[in-house]
């Protein structure tokens, strides 16, 4: 059986990507791409997937014309290299590598490149063969790629675009699909009806608690002086966990200033969240679902994509058109966790279009707004990252 160890993964990625020699190697890349981008985002309750956001501008960046501008830009973005199909070997293999090798969790990633006449064969081949992605048709209405959000999703994300311009010549798309049952349940006897403290004022909700437990927990302290309870809540077989975060400060502002830290720095995430220890905690937290629905282009353009969007001669790997740009990129999230679990889902899109024709016990409640990751034990690839502030709260 082959070795899917993402550890090795990331060695091929640095054998293939000289760029990529961060501690971590593609997981590090991921996560600053994630962070990054989460930082930019305002809305309550700002929730996205790294890992399916760097999958979809892997696909992007495996058409943009070899020596431009655009691809520099992908490529630092990126931390990697898609110059040529090895390089986008190591990127490809290590994205595909996450993934649980037991059947206790789920974690479903797909690809799918849906595509006029006049992109290339090559691109095609390129896509399919190293990214796995299905490359499909462009139809004439958004149903069939809705379709394929919805099923990948397992119906937790039935639709990402209204419709098809007909100037688009490629859309995009990637799913992340997840699925983990605690390895230490909350009883649904214990989950009682309390109040969550939003920045607006206080809201019922159905508080699920766990009582004198060990847990992984530490109070942080990062660089910058600001102080945050971080708990770690592992999946079954403990190859995803969740990671919560909560201000030790109450406030909008303190809550607001921790989230842009951790995205101007993703290092302080990096460091700062490992090596934990175990102390008996009375843990409370909500049980809630979120639903984020954002635009990213603006996003990506203040962390340093913007010849992708604009100027002409970019993607002619793709396409020979040299109007081809990077449009809308569409990204939906849904995460619901409850006493069981957590179910997760993502989908992003990219709209390709053209401009020419066509110890002692501590009790710790997360009855206010706080960070919640999701990630992969062994690459420590968050997979999910979001800011819980005004959820809608299940079970009432």
């Amino acid at each position: 059986m082959a070795d899917r160890a993402p550890e090795r993964r990331c060695r091929a990625i640095r054998r293939r990507n000289p760029e990529m020699t961060s501690a971590g190697g593609g997981s590090w890349a991921v996560n600053r791409l994630g962070l990054s981008v989460l930082g930019q985002l305002d809305k309550e309750n700002s929730f996205m997937s790294p890992l399916s956001i760097y999958a979809a501008l892997a696909l992007a960046a495996a058409g943009a014309t070899e020596g431009s501008d655009h691809l520099q830009e992908l490529e630092k973005v990126l931390r990697s290299q898609f110059g040529d199909r090895e390089s986008m070997k190591g990127v490809a293999e290590f994205l595909l590598a996450i993934k649980p090798d037991s059947s206790d969790a789920t974690l479903d990633v797909a690809n799918a490149v849906w595509i006029k006449d006049n992109v290339k064969q090559e691109y095609a081949s390129t896509v399919s063969e190293v990214f796995q992605a299905s490359v499909q048709a462009m139809p004439a209405s958004a149903a069939p790629i809705n379709s394929w959000c919805n099923e990948k999703t397992k119906g937790m994300i039935p639709s990402i675009i209204d419709s098809i311009d007909p100037r688009m010549v490629a859309i995009l798309t990637n799913a992340v699909y997840f699925k983990g049952t605690w390895m230490d349940k909350f009883k649904p006897q214990s989950t009682v009806k309390k109040q969550f403290h939003t920045f607006s004022g206080p809201k019922e909700c159905m508080m699920m608690q766990r009582t004198a437990k060990e847990m992984q927990y530490k109070l942080v302290k990062f660089d910058n002086g600001m102080k945050a309870h971080v708990v770690i809540l592992p999946y079954e077989a403990n190859e995803f966990t969740a990671k919560l975060i909560l201000p030790e400060t109450r406030g909008k502002d303190a809550f607001v200033n921790l989230a842009k830290y951790l995205a101007n720095d993703p290092k302080e995430y990096a460091e700062h969240t490992r090596f934990f220890g175990r102390r008996h905690l009375e843990l409370i937290l909500p049980k809630f679902k979120v639903e984020s629905f954002n635009e990213l282009s603006g996003p990506l353009k203040s962390i340093g994509l913007s010849h992708v969007f604009g100027t002409t001669g970019g993607f002619q790997r793709m396409s020979e058109d040299p109007q081809v740009r990077m449009d809308e990129v569409l990204h939906k999230v849904s995460v619901e966790v409850t006493e069981e679990g957590t179910e997760a889902a993502a989908v992003t899109a990219i709209m390709m279009r053209t401009n020419a024709m066509v110890q002692q016990r501590l009790a710790l409640a997360f009855d206010r707004p706080f960070l919640f990751f999701i990630e992969h034990s062994s690459s420590r690839t968050v997979l999910f990252a979001g800011r819980v502030e005004d959820p809608k709260f299940l079970g009432l």
